[in-house]
């Protein structure tokens, strides 16, 4: 299938699934409990309680450790049944870069890219280029990009990142102390952030 659909029981809660690459997919719906901290330690900082229990609906998409079995999926907020199919018959997303180490993907009615980079060593794409492990979205507005980055490990340190078919050199929102051209890459110091996205534009070059 190249598609499929949850229905929700509260308003707004459906869910439409598109699979860019026609999958096998299983679900199971169950109980579980678990606790966040046991996933990730720093959690236990961030929350009062990190135990929770509920029901799951658990989707597994069938693939093994091949390279050449990558799968991708977009998720749709709210779509009913219908909408999702057309979705499937139309989309407008582009998977650019699939790798162990970076995933890119484009939104073409939106103008945005989105990446990310799971090591520390430079990676590029037709879209994207980063040096450090970050998360990263470009929303192109006119002449101006606007940009989301995060450093998801929460370790104070700089990324840099660079937009070939949207670069520029001119700052519009954003401080001068933390973000900075070098070398034609945007540099962004993450510290303090924690994990937070922090958000800064630039004009892009006509």
């Amino acid at each position: 299938m190249n598609h499929f659909h949850v229905a929700g029981n509260v308003a707004d809660s459906a869910l439409g699934v598109y699979l860019p690459s026609a999958q096998t997919v299983t679900m199971k719906y169950h109980a579980r409990n678990g606790n966040w901290a046991v996933l990730y330690p720093e959690n236990s900082n961030q929350m009062d309680d990190t135990t929770v229990s509920g029901w799951v609906l658990q989707t597994q998409v069938t693939h093994n450790n091949d390279a050449k079995t990558a799968y991708s999926y977009v998720l749709l907020p709210t779509y009913t049944a219908e909408q999702t199919t057309q979705y499937s018959r139309t989309p407008d997303v582009t998977v650019v870069a699939q790798t162990t180490d970076f995933h890119v993907v484009a939104e073409n009615t939106l103008n945005a890219v989105a990446a990310n980079a799971f090591t520390d060593a430079p990676q590029s794409s037709a879209q994207v280029e980063t040096k450090g492990e970050v998360s990263v979205l470009m929303v192109r507005d006119g002449d101006v990009a606007k940009v989301w980055v995060s450093q998801p490990s929460r370790t104070d340190s700089t990324v840099q990142v660079r937009f070939p078919q949207a670069l520029g050199d001119a700052l519009v929102a954003g401080e001068a102390a933390r973000v900075s051209l070098v070398d034609g890459y945007w540099q962004i110091d993450t510290t303090g952030l924690d994990g937070e996205a922090y958000f800064f534009s630039y004009r892009v070059n006509g």
